[in-house]
C-alpha cells in the first residue's frame, strides 16, 4: 500500500511537473512575441531608409539644379556687366 506522504510526494511530484511545464510555455510564447516585435522594428527602419534615401536623392538633385542655374545666373550677370561697360564706354566720349 502507498502512504499518505507518498501521494502527496506525487502530488507535488505533478504540480511541479506541470508549472514547469506552464513555465517553459510561457518563456517560448515571450520568445517569439520578441522575434516578431523585432522583425517588425526591422521592417519600420527599412521603410524609414528607403524614404531617407529618396529624400537625400531628391535633395542632391535639387543642389545639382541649383548649381546649374547659378552658374547661369552667374553668366547673364557677367554678360550684363560687360554690356552696362560698353554703353558707360560709349557715353564718355
Amino acid at each position: 500500500m502507498t502512504s499518505k506522504s507518498d501521494k502527496d510526494a506525487v502530488r507535488w511530484d505533478k504540480i511541479v511537473n506541470i508549472s514547469q511545464t506552464v513555465v517553459l510555455i510561457l518563456t517560448v510564447g515571450a520568445a517569439f512575441m520578441t522575434i516578431g516585435e523585432t522583425k517588425q522594428e526591422i521592417t519600420a527602419n527599412t521603410e524609414s531608409i528607403r524614404d531617407l534615401r529618396d529624400v537625400s536623392g531628391d535633395l542632391v538633385e535639387a543642389m545639382v539644379e541649383a548649381t546649374v542655374n547659378d552658374a547661369r545666373h552667374f553668366e547673364m550677370l557677367t554678360e550684363l556687366r560687360r554690356r552696362v561697360s560698353l554703353l558707360e564706354r560709349v557715353d564718355n566720349r
